[in-house]
């Protein structure tokens, strides 16, 4: 018993002073590298499925004359925020042919580049041209109305990228970027009436998303997942493989877990159940090494 509690004193005052040193170093900025996140870029045949919320795909097809929406998503699963965050879509008008590839991408000032396709396929040789107007931002969850842009900021979509500001961790502030584009039909595209910027019927409203009468632009935000349970009563904090005793090598995993493995791999650990391992949870783990669980 003395060798252990020597042991286990030993781990503990290493796993405090590694913690104490790394738990600032290592907290970081990321962008949709969780499971249940939506993939970065998807898009939708606006024509077919207007004002849907689940016709989004990683790839899409058209025909000529019709619309399509692409949407870049973002969710900062880290755990700190991410400063400067730019949006952007490319490009702004695709090449004659039957395969239409948009790059989506996500730049931050301390967090990695993500950056995602998606494709359509049009069953003729058509372009793909962007719809001025058509830029809508999702920028929280939930939301009831989707902020618009002007046209400098829809121009900066294609180059520098629109601007998100810094983006603090957590699903309450994902979103996603949405424009439309329309397909060429024999090099003319076609004009519809909820989106020429004309009251055509004269009700007092312009285009969709203002008359009644034209869908609405979808919002492409996921729900957040269901609370994670909290976990069982009967389980030591710490106690990764649940068989009633808390060993060095279940601490370690705990240290591992809270930088940057999945906090999955230790789920008794997590006492909180909120997806992240923290230096009080390693204490605690520890506690209940060396006097037991109450």
């Amino acid at each position: 018993m003395n060798t252990f509690i020597k042991k286990f004193s030993f781990v503990l005052i290493t796993v405090l002073a590694f913690c104490a040193s790394a738990s600032f170093a290592h907290a970081y900025a990321q962008f949709n590298t969780h499971p249940l996140d939506f993939k970065t870029m998807r898009a939708s045949n606006y024509t077919e499925h207007p004002g849907s919320d689940s016709h989004w795909y990683a790839t899409e097809n058209a025909d000529a004359g019709e619309i399509i929406s692409v949407a870049l998503y973002y969710h900062n699963n880290g755990t700190s925020t991410a400063n400067d965050v730019f949006l952007r879509i490319t490009p702004k008008v695709t090449s004659n042919g039957t395969t239409h590839t948009f790059t989506g991408r996500i730049t931050s000032s301390n967090a990695s580049t993500v950056s995602d396709t998606t494709t359509i396929y049009t069953s003729s040789s058509q372009t793909l041209t962007f719809i001025p107007g058509t830029v809508r931002w999702y920028d929280t969850n939930p939301i009831s109305t989707p902020i618009s842009f002007s046209t400098s900021a829809e121009n900066a979509m294609f180059t520098s990228g629109v601007s998100a500001g810094n983006i603090v961790p957590g699903w309450p502030t994902q979103g996603s970027l949405v424009a439309r584009f329309q397909v060429s039909d024999s090099g003319t595209p076609t004009t519809y009436e909820c989106n020429d910027g004309i009251d055509n019927d004269g009700d007092g409203h312009v285009d969709f998303g203002d008359a009644p009468d034209c869908p609405a632009v979808s919002m492409v935000t996921p729900t957040p997942p269901a609370p994670t349970p909290t976990p069982r009563a009967d389980v030591c904090a710490g106690d990764c493989n649940e068989d009633g005793d808390i060993t060095v090598d279940e601490v370690l995993l705990l240290v591992a877990a809270s930088l940057g493995t999945n906090a999955a791999s230790c789920a008794a650990g997590d006492v909180d159940a909120n997806g992240v391992i923290t230096v009080d949870e390693i204490v605690t783990a520890i506690t209940h090494a060396l006097a037991g669980c109450a």
